[in-house]
């Protein structure tokens, strides 16, 4: 069902008061269906459809919603509702939804749920939001070294487990894991054959204190459907399964994205026109700060122009810093794209830097030497020095290029070194720490040429 396509629909139903209607569409809908449609109502006809909804759809529909829809309808729900909403959700889900909630709220839906269910919770909730703890779901089959095939396939049997189940885990006697065995395996082999026998010993995992991005790295790499994870002394403390660490990538995207168009993936979480202005405006401040300065250096170059080359000589100067802007957004975006794909961050700066370097030379000399083109050319027209305007805008132009591209290399392994995102080098700081440097040796080219 297009859940587009049949919004008026919906919406006649929620204007009408019309439960009937409404509970006959429910039940034909889909939970992805009816998050779309939720996403292009107005909050009070979202809350309203929500509600009627039966508890367990309901917490999967509001699983699927954007952050920032979600956080609208979270605001208007009652903590009782709330905790019947955690209490159907996959523990993985609920720990991500109540971090959502203020601090106050919290408590309050732990209360209300059952006890097991909600230690469970205040285990998961322990671990930092973008780690594999934090991604993780402790519900699992697990089975000690010393049981056989048909005592594993009873165990999955008891576990009922209502998600995908790929593997048994095998653990010690303190909960080590030392294995696993995956589920076509245990379909295969006699009932009696010991499980310790064809377990699997080569194992990839995760620890709980670990980024969700260097997880996400595991499992492309290793093409993994689930990744166990443990603990530092090795046990076994849940797993995160192909679709949680899909959801994680999407995440991660965002992220650089926001990060490397100059805002924060804070955003996201927020349907408030004035924090989001708050949050860009936060990023956009340094931008300022650096323009100023830039101001600054062009009013200091300025006095030193005669006045009839001095706009001819400041003409260039946007051109320049646009150039050098572009060329090292190309630049950084390409190196933090290969940062987020995982391995070594130092051999992959010797490679990095012996393929751009070659790129950024041959794109200088080439743009460089267009520039001077340009620049003689419009000296001779418009000024008597042409090819000295020319050589200085070349200077410029090669210099402008260079540099960012030098930047759009280092920066990104730099913030990676001292733990700060690299996504964050690849937007407003490389376009502003170019256009200072660019600008400031075209001037001074300038200055001492023309």
């Amino acid at each position: 069902m297009d859940g587009e396509l049949h919004l008026e629909t919906w919406q006649s139903a929620l204007e009408r008061h019309d439960p009937v209607a409404l509970r006959g569409m429910v039940r034909k809908a889909r939970p992805a269906d009816v998050a779309e449609i939720i996403g292009h109502l107005n909050e009070d006809q979202g809350l309203t459809l929500l509600r009627a909804l039966p508890r367990n759809d309901a917490a999967v529909v509001l699983a699927m919603l954007p952050e920032s829809t979600r956080a609208e309808l979270l605001d208007d729900l009652s903590d009782q509702i709330l905790s019947d909403l955690v209490a159907h959700l996959p523990l993985d889900d609920a720990a991500d939804l109540l971090a959502e909630l203020s601090v106050e709220q919290v408590p309050e839906v732990l209360e209300a749920i059952p006890y097991e269910q909600s230690e469970a919770l205040r285990r998961l909730l322990s671990y930092g939001e973008e780690t594999a703890g934090g991604l993780m779901t402790p519900v699992l089959v697990s089975v000690p070294v010393s049981a056989t095939v048909s005592q594993a396939v009873e165990e999955i049997r008891r576990a009922d487990i209502d998600e995908e189940l790929f593997n048994v885990y095998v653990t010690d006697e303190v909960g080590r894991l030392t294995g696993l065995v995956p589920i076509y395996a245990l379909v295969t082999r006699p009932g009696e054959t010991p499980i310790q026998r064809f377990m699997r010993t080569d194992l990839i995992t995760a620890r709980a204190d670990e980024d969700q991005e260097v997880v996400v790295q595991i499992c492309r790499k290793y093409d993994l459907a689930a990744v166990p994870v443990v603990d530092d002394q090795g046990r076994l403390l849940g797993r995160i399964t192909a679709d949680d660490l899909m959801d994680a990538a999407d995440e991660e995207a965002a992220e650089d994205l926001y990060r490397m168009a100059g805002t924060d993936p804070a955003e996201l979480e927020s349907a408030s026109s004035l924090r989001a202005a708050r949050i860009r405006g936060l990023w956009l401040l340094p931008c300022f700060t650096v323009t100023l300065l830039l101001a600054g250096i062009v009013q200091f170059f300025e006095a030193r122009f005669a006045t009839e080359v001095k706009v001819l000589v400041l003409a260039f100067m946007p051109v320049i810093a646009a150039m050098g802007g572009n060329t090292g957004i190309q630049t950084s975006t390409r190196i933090v794209r290969a940062l987020a794909t995982g391995g070594d961050p130092e051999s992959r700066l010797n490679r990095a830097v012996t393929r751009e370097a070659p790129i950024a030379l041959v794109l200088a000399l080439c743009f460089g030497l267009l520039a001077t083109i340009a620049g003689s050319a419009f000296g001779y027209y418009y000024y008597h020095g042409a090819l000295r305007l020319g050589f200085a805008v070349g200077v410029g132009m090669t210099s402008a290029i260079v540099v960012s591209a030098t930047l759009g290399v280092g920066l990104p392994f730099l913030f990676r070194r001292i733990g700060v995102d690299p996504a964050i080098a690849s937007g407003p700081i490389i376009t502003s720490s170019n256009d200072i440097i660019s600008v400031a040796i075209y001037l001074t080219a300038a200055a001492a040429l023309v």
